[in-house]
């Protein structure tokens, strides 16, 4: 009898534990949500220049962002659509960030104590932006593809990392079986659908199996992977080809990639590479917009000397070429030369800037590797902090700090775990900061996708250091409900 009684007063408290868990982590998603809201509800919905092209779903815009906005169009009125989309925008923020501190509290056994510290630094991240950068607008309220886009990569980590513990921890078995493996590649779909930036994360994706590899002895994941990668490109173009032939009336691919390299091209060049082009009147234009861009000061022998000035001139510099005279001029001469529908048009652009940049290339290819070098210091700065002279100073500090702590990390193997999710990071960071700076410049627009995980990560080794990588400190008592 006593024994039924100490079983029943056992089964009890395990249920209070779970509903004190579920409490804990209800309250964890509902605050910050609540906080997003109130700044939805207090500074409305931002516009800026490129919100209009999303709106008027301009084809060289990417399909998944202008979609979701023409669902809250038809679904709503045309006075409250943009506020039904940045609530969504902020319950999705909220969500990605309750997820990833769920999932790394739970797998990496952290306290309670340490759940709420994450949580507040994520939440922290998403306010960044209203405070501290120029805009002074959370990115959830933003009519931009980043209020998706960020979000939605914070989940694709957390479900990355997840497929790696599995892989590396637990049951192995194929691929194509993980949850965690198959929401990365559905993220992936959608993420480059959302911009094509975020392709890097197919190059994560390879990472992730080659540290597999590596580590547990399994090339087949390798080849599973790849097969992957081929399927996310399939539907990604499918994506794109049903998009704009709903919409559009054509099935064709985004027609924006020529652009962004040729404005690398024409920011590099000199004047007489134009001979290299074969076709008189595409010489013509293209010494059209290279001559406005020189009038103005934006190419790369007008900078100053210095890896960051370069950098600097450049972003600084980037919209008016592409933006300003590149695509209107373009754009304005296959409207006088080749009459047609849109679609076509933007095909025929496409084409004549391919036909520049294939050209130009070889002459302006060490010269492009040289601004590479520039924009991708230019990357890492504002991945972790705001580009100003002392912040650029605090940034090496930090990436010293974050590489020392990684060290002694792999040194000590005292926490596989937390070593395989910071090298995921410092992976993310690199290939992010690698293919913006290849195409286009590295503003914290494009490289704030990993700045809350640098620092969590960071946070997490050099906590796990000053514990001496054993449970106290850094790991607490298991909160109940995880796994």
């Amino acid at each position: 009898m006593k024994g039924k009684e100490e079983l029943k007063k056992g089964l009890v408290f395990s249920m209070m534990q779970k509903e004190r868990c579920r409490l804990f982590w209800a309250v964890q998603l509902l605050v910050p949500f609540l906080v997003l809201l109130f700044f939805a509800w207090l500074d409305g919905p931002y516009l800026g220049p490129d919100s209009y092209t999303y709106i008027d779903m301009s084809l060289h815009r990417e399909p998944v962002y202008p979609f979701f906005l023409f669902l809250f169009r038809r679904m709503c009125s045309p006075d409250t659509w943009m506020y039904w989309v940045i609530v969504v925008q902020a319950l999705l923020t909220a969500y990605a960030n309750y997820s990833i501190t769920r999932f790394l509290v739970s797998r990496l056994k952290l306290s309670g104590g340490m759940g709420i510290l994450l949580s507040g630094m994520m939440l922290g991240f998403s306010l960044l932006t209203r405070f501290l950068a120029n805009r002074h607008v959370l990115y959830s309220n933003s009519i931009l593809s980043e209020a998706l886009a960020i979000p939605l990569f914070l989940l694709f980590i957390r479900h990355l990392t997840g497929f790696l513990f599995q892989e590396y921890f637990e049951e192995k078995k194929c691929v194509f079986l993980q949850g965690d493996f198959i929401c990365s590649c559905l993220l992936s779909v959608l993420l480059i659908s959302i911009r094509k930036q975020m392709i890097f994360v197919v190059l994560l994706l390879l990472a992730a199996s080659v540290f597999i590899w590596l580590g547990r002895k399994r090339p087949t994941v390798v080849l599973q992977t790849l097969l992957s990668v081929m399927v996310i490109y399939a539907l990604s173009a499918g994506i794109d080809l049903v998009y704009n032939q709903v919409f559009h009336g054509s099935a064709i691919r985004n027609s924006s990639g020529a652009s962004f390299l040729l404005a690398m091209v024409i920011y590099t060049a000199q004047r007489e590479d134009a001979d290299r082009i074969e076709e008189e009147e595409i010489k013509d234009l293209f010494l059209q917009i290279y001559d406005d861009c020189a009038a103005a000061g934006c190419l790369k022998s007008n900078a100053e000397a210095g890896r960051l000035n370069g950098a600097s001139h450049f972003s600084d510099h980037y919209n008016h070429i592409q933006v300003d005279r590149l695509r209107p001029t373009v754009t304005s001469y296959v409207e006088q030369n080749y009459p047609g529908t849109e679609p076509a048009q933007a095909v025929k652009s496409g084409e004549i800037m391919s036909e520049m940049v294939t050209a130009l290339l070889p002459a302006c290819l060490f010269s492009m590797i040289d601004s590479f070098l520039d924009n991708f210091l230019f990357g890492l700065i504002t991945t972790v902090a705001k580009y100003t002279a002392l912040l650029t100073a605090a940034s090496a500090v930090l990436y010293a700090g974050y590489l020392i702590l990684f060290v002694l990390l792999l040194l000590r193997r005292s926490n596989p775990r937390l070593l395989l999710f910071s090298s995921l990071v410092l992976v993310s960071i690199l290939t992010n900061v690698a293919v913006v700076s290849a195409v286009i410049f590295c503003q914290s627009r494009y490289t704030i996708y990993n700045m809350a995980l640098f620092y969590v990560s960071g946070l997490l080794m050099l906590l796990d250091a000053l514990a001496g990588g054993k449970r106290r400190g850094l790991r607490g008592k298991k909160m109940p409900g995880t796994v």
